[in-house]
């Protein structure tokens, strides 16, 4: 919360600084000029330099013919500013929307009509009024104020404009000053913005330099000497938490799984053996709401993109959908049933109208959930399916089975494209962001890395128990930097994803940790104890002595991993 309150208080508004400021623009195209001169684009400077120069000349052109609007409304002139006005309202700055220009064309004309029609029945001249009526105003009546058009039409009846209640403070002095301010308005982004002052030295890399910086110390957790591999992303510091905060606890039985919630993480939902999901605010460490419908144990939950769509695999046999944003009680929208077994796994296709599941009948399922209806069944595995997952495009599907292998599945045929064999029972996938990387985890102790171009197992994370329960899992965080995964000793193991080295082990819960994952700026996991605990990063202080629910267990023959902050990736 802290973090937030400090990214609004340093947010500039566009009041403050807006991008499409022609000033700014061309600091913008002036600063990229110099840069490319250093480092030896001399040609592409020119190129810049060439289209800017023209583009310079265009906008002095439209300034020229703004002064020569100015003139003929004062004047009266109105077939001038007709004209002339077609030159400057053809583009507006920060504004590419083709409709949103007609519409401030054909806005300022109707205002432009309608001071000519009012003018000219104040000097009596009925006809030209009439024809700017009908043949001007008339066919930009959705442009003016409702109702307006009749009032206009009413005005020919009447001795002056001022017998219209409407019109009754207008006079020609009045109505031309009111289009010169709109002109204004419209054309102080055509202001000159020609800019001699020299540009200072290494200005591009000054203003990247100064905005890394600022991201870097607005990141709760800073590395003595932080790392910038990528300008692509904003900088994220990725530290390993040590310490305990928070237990949650509302459970009846074990808990199977847990995950975070779209879009910022810091809803976590939970599935169990009580048969209940649990929704949890993990900054307030607080039970939100429970839901209800399952008639036996929930193996797997997931979310939409949104977060309020819910999915729960459960060994009743079904797919329940929930609707987070309805009334507490009323959340269940739908039932999915098309297994006559249990469903161990559940995922949703990033286009949100479709969902994957695995379970015990060996099948992978592709499910419409807008009809119910099973598209596609993806068939090959020859003991049950542990775990089903999209990739990052939704065109893939991965599939991990006890038979220990891994299947590669193309979404729109069916057809599997390759299978991954080496690996004992397989407990969970997960597939990096990058869609490079699948982390499978198996029985005997393995977490594997597999390099999905070569299918190979790159490397394997060492130190946990997972030997005789199913479900085991484990999962990337969100910059794919780190492993976090349950074990059957009751800890939480964090690995190095880049390099294979165990960085922490947290100790607290009593029983088998079946599931971690990271939830907004804290890590959760679930348990056979029926808690969640979250757990945290916390400067070492040697004046403090660490409770016991805080103690970092080294794994056996290894010493205690240093809580130390890794270099940031991209998120």
């Amino acid at each position: 919360a802290q973090d937030r309150k400090m990214a609004d208080r340093d947010h500039l508004s566009e009041e403050s600084f807006s991008a499409a400021d022609p000033r700014i623009k061309q600091d913008l195209v002036r600063i990229i000029a110099q840069y490319l001169q250093d480092e030896g684009f001399s040609m592409s400077r020119m190129v810049l330099q060439d289209e800017a120069s023209v583009k310079l000349v265009a906008e002095q052109r439209e300034q020229a013919a703004v002064k020569k609007i100015r003139a003929a409304i004062a004047d009266g002139q109105w077939e001038d500013v007709v004209q002339l006005s077609k030159t400057v309202l053809r583009g507006l700055p920060g504004h590419e929307d083709s409709d949103y220009i007609t519409g401030v064309r054909r806005n300022f004309l109707y205002c432009v009509y309608r001071q000519q029609y009012l003018e000219h029945l104040e000097r009596r001249e009925y006809q030209q009024a009439f024809n700017d009526l009908t043949k001007r105003l008339k066919p930009l009546e959705s442009s003016g104020p409702p109702d307006e058009m009749r009032e206009l039409a009413y005005l020919v009846t009447c001795r002056s404009v001022q017998d219209s209640p409407r019109f009754v403070n207008w006079d020609i002095a009045g109505g031309r000053q009111k289009i010169l301010e709109q002109l204004e308005s419209l054309s102080a982004s055509l202001a000159p913005t020609s800019d001699t002052a020299p540009v200072p030295p290494d200005r591009l890399v000054t203003l990247i330099r100064q905005a890394v910086s600022h991201q870097v110390h607005a990141n709760r957790y800073r590395p003595p000497v932080p790392k910038i591999e990528t300008l692509m992303y904003d900088y994220r510091s990725v530290v390993v938490p040590n310490s305990a905060r928070g237990l949650l606890s509302g459970h009846t039985n074990n808990i199977k799984c847990i995950i975070a919630l779209p879009p910022d993480g810091v809803r976590l939902a939970t599935g169990s053996s009580d048969n209940t999901v649990r929704i949890w605010d993990a900054a307030r460490s607080s039970e939100q709401r429970v839901l209800r419908g399952h008639a036996c144990r929930v193996w797997d939950v997931c979310a939409d993109a949104t977060g309020d769509i819910l999915y729960s695999a459960s060994a009743d046999t079904s797919v329940k959908v929930w609707n987070l944003a309805r009334p507490a009680g009323e959340e269940c929208v739908g039932t999915i049933n098309d297994s006559k077994n249990d469903i161990y796994s559940v995922q949703c296709h990033p286009g949100r109208n479709h969902i994957i599941t695995g379970g015990y009948d060996k099948i992978v399922r592709l499910q419409d959930v807008r009809t119910g209806v099973c598209v596609r069944q993806f068939t090959g595995h020859t003991l049950f399916v542990s775990r089903a997952v999209f990739n990052a495009h939704g065109n893939v599907v991965f599939s991990g089975s006890k038979d220990g292998t891994v299947k590669m599945w193309d979404l729109t045929s069916g057809v599997c494209v390759r299978t991954f064999t080496g690996t004992a029972e397989i407990s969970c996938l997960d597939l990096a962001q990058s869609d490079d990387l699948l982390l499978a985890a198996a029985r005997g102790n393995t977490n594997n890395l597999i390099d999905l171009r070569t299918m190979r197992v790159v490397r394997r994370l060492r130190g946990h128990q997972n030997t005789f329960k199913n479900f085991i899992r484990a999962r990337f965080n969100a910059g794919d930097s780190m492993v976090v995964g349950g074990s059957e000793n009751g800890c939480v193991y964090v690995w190095d994803a880049r390099k294979g080295d165990l960085l922490q082990t947290l100790v607290g819960h009593d029983g088998v940790v079946y599931d971690a994952v990271w939830g907004g700026e804290v890590l959760a996991s679930c348990s056979d104890d029926m808690t969640v605990r979250l757990w945290d990063y916390a400067p070492y202080d040697p004046a403090i002595a660490s409770p016991a629910s805080t103690v970092i267990a080294p794994p056996a023959g290894a010493a205690a991993a240093p809580a130390t902050a890794l270099p940031a990736l991209a998120p």
